[in-house]
């Protein structure tokens, strides 16, 4: 278990996380659901509502118009250049929808004070809402001071109004934002809410009221179906999508008789509502921008929806979906365990979200389905870009491990490339064939010189004055990008051409030249050596090339990279050679035909070498 845990912690922590997250910020979860369902909305863009939804607006146009009456013609829309306006004119807008063909008409505005133009008006008013009682639905609204139940007040139409309409006939227009101050859930909800409150008085919604005096009329039923989850409203667009005219076009007679022949009444469901911005009835929802959707558009949204049967319905995330997300973050985080690459991680990270995301819009604008799927599709990108980060730091650190440990060996240059070419770096270090350059230096006289300084007690100075030297090798082989393959007692190897090969004349020249500054190099420790009245040492150098297998050799347990083959072998012969004779640098035939041109390469004679007999090897002169 132990085990398991240490190498899955980070998959079980985001799971445990996303539970975390889901169980103890559902209001916060709620919140996003809505702002993305209102986001869906809107990238699905404008739908057609319902053909019997008809608002008849208070709005900018015919406030203006009203203000300039005393211009009109007709002598009795003189009486609108003041707000509020006699209601008389609510009874005409009755009369003529009626008339037209309207088999509900709604007013989103309250009644609740007498009119200021007299009794007069309000009889007059009251009147025609008797005589069409059946299709007139009225206003209602609930004051709450400082939300507290006990501070509920209800406002209803005058009692001269009110007594002329039928109770059922009167709805609430109340409407609930959410906790950021859109308008989502239908506004018959928040009736149902206080349905205990009113007492059944006057607990309809206002679009109930409407819809069930529209079905008094013989109109088609309500298709939707009810559900435990909760409901909200399902917007066809911006504000004006659901058909919308001026009441200044019912109120003055030629517009109004343009408008009744082109039968935009019948059979319609009329609601009469502000919609001008003095007016003061504008609410965020989706859809809606720095406009504002105004309030009889939400209740005609409602309406539509439930004509239609949409809706967009939501429910709470519960403890066991809350688990199932933990759990599906989990699984995901072990899956993610076998890809490697981070890239690769966040690839399938951001491709399994985005196919949540496609198929939580899917759902929201075809079915109206607002389940938690982007809610899923948010925890799956938080848990693919912690895996991503882990596996980026782990890829990081892995990279610096074998940095290291290639710097042992190669130049800082060419371990740099081995690193950078990623894709590769496994093929350079596993066995291959290549053609390279190798240097072997090695110590006149050290197995003495070791004998002397142990009977001396002198060991470790002379081990240090070995590592001094050796620091000074790896040093001037690093500098022309050759990798120090080994240290054999007083000998190291260096070979140019691999894991990374810049071409043999490259390599081949740039050996040269590191055989060359070793030899200065060394006489530059010699003379620090000689000041401090050390014995100076002398070095021979053997260069060979050819071909040869490189690769990680070894057992799981302790590995090297190393390389094996006939130039390697030529090399130590080559250096027995050297010191036989003298020499400082000498050089095989197969070197001295790669560097044709090298005019200090001098024929030295031939030598026996095991494996190839009797060849040619020259000396290098010093400059």
């Amino acid at each position: 278990m132990r085990k398991l845990l240490t190498k899955y912690w980070l998959p079980l922590s985001t799971g445990a996380i996303a539970t975390t997250i889901c169980l103890q910020f559902q209001g916060t979860i709620r919140g996003y659901e809505a702002k993305v369902s209102d986001l869906y909305q809107e990238i699905g863009g404008t739908t057609r509502p319902p053909g019997e939804l008809v608002i008849v607006a208070i709005d900018d146009f015919s406030l203006q118009q009203a203000a300039n009456s005393d211009l009109s013609k007709n002598i009795d829309l003189r009486r609108l250049r003041e707000w509020p306006w006699p209601r008389e004119y609510y009874s005409q807008v009755i009369e003529r929808t009626i008339r037209a063909g309207a088999h509900v008409v709604g007013f989103d505005l309250l009644f609740d004070t007498p009119s200021v133009h007299g009794r007069r008006d309000d009889e007059t008013f009251a009147q025609t809402i008797r005589k069409h009682a059946d299709k007139v639905v009225l206003a209602s609204h609930i004051l709450e001071s400082n939300g507290a139940v006990a501070g509920l007040s209800l406002r209803k139409p005058t009692e001269t109004i009110y007594k002329e309409a039928k109770p059922e006939n009167i709805g609430l227009i109340n409407a609930m934002a959410d906790i950021d101050g859109n308008v989502r859930r239908r506004p018959s909800e928040y009736a149902r809410r206080l349905e205990a409150i009113a007492k059944g008085d006057n607990a309809n919604g206002f679009s109930d009221s409407v819809l069930k005096s529209y079905l008094r009329h013989g109109q088609k039923g309500i298709a939707e179906t009810t559900t435990k989850h909760q409901v909200g409203l399902r917007f066809y667009g911006p504000p004006r999508t659901v058909k919308t005219i001026p009441i200044w076009q019912v109120l003055e007679p030629n517009s109004f008789r343009e408008i009744k022949g082109s039968g935009l009444f019948e059979k319609a469901i009329v609601l009469v509502g502000p919609t001008a911005l003095a007016m003061q009835d504008l609410h965020r929802t989706a859809f809606s921008g720095s406009e504002g959707m105004p309030g009889v558009e939400i209740h005609a949204t409602e309406i539509g929806n439930r004509l239609e049967g949409k809706s967009i319905r939501s429910a709470a995330l519960d403890d066991y979906q809350a688990a199932a997300f933990g759990i599906m973050i989990a699984v995901l985080g072990i899956t993610y365990r076998y890809l490697e690459r981070p890239i690769t991680r966040l690839a399938w990270t951001v491709c399994l979200s985005s196919l949540l995301a496609c198929a939580s819009f899917i759902l929201v604008t075809r079915t109206g389905w607002g389940i938690e799927l982007s809610t899923a599709s948010a925890l799956i990108l938080f848990g693919g870009v912690a895996n991503t980060i882990e596996a980026t730091a782990r890829l990081q650190l892995n990279r610096y491990r074998l940095r290291r440990s290639l710097e042992r060996y190669l130049s800082p240059a060419v371990a740099s490339e081995v690193i950078r070419l990623d894709e590769q770096k496994q093929e350079l270090l596993q066995g291959k064939n290549a053609e390279v350059a190798i240097l072997l230096t090695d110590i006149r006289g050290f197995t003495t010189y070791t004998k002397e300084m142990t009977t001396q007690g002198r060991t470790q100075e002379a081990v240090a004055r070995l590592n001094r030297y050796f620091e000074r090798v790896v040093e001037i082989a690093h500098s022309h990008g050759g990798m120090v393959d080994k240290f054999i007692g007083d000998s190291a190897l260096i070979v140019f051409g691999a894991p990374l090969s810049r071409g043999s004349q490259t390599e081949a020249r740039a050996a040269i030249d590191c055989a060359e500054e070793l030899c200065c190099g060394l006489i530059e420790l010699n003379r620090h050596w000689v000041d401090q009245g050390l014995e100076p040492w002398d070095q021979v150098i053997a260069l060979s090339f050819g071909k040869v297998v490189c690769g990680n050799v070894g057992s799981e347990r302790r590995m090297d990279y190393t390389v094996i083959g006939d130039a390697v072998n030529a090399a130590s012969r080559l250096e027995s050679i050297a010191k036989q004779r003298n020499r400082s640098i000498i050089v095989s035939s197969e070197y001295a035909e790669i560097l044709v041109n090298e005019k200090r390469l001098v024929f030295d004679g031939l030598a026996e070498i095991r494996g190839q007999g009797e060849v040619e090897i020259y000396r290098l002169e010093a400059k």
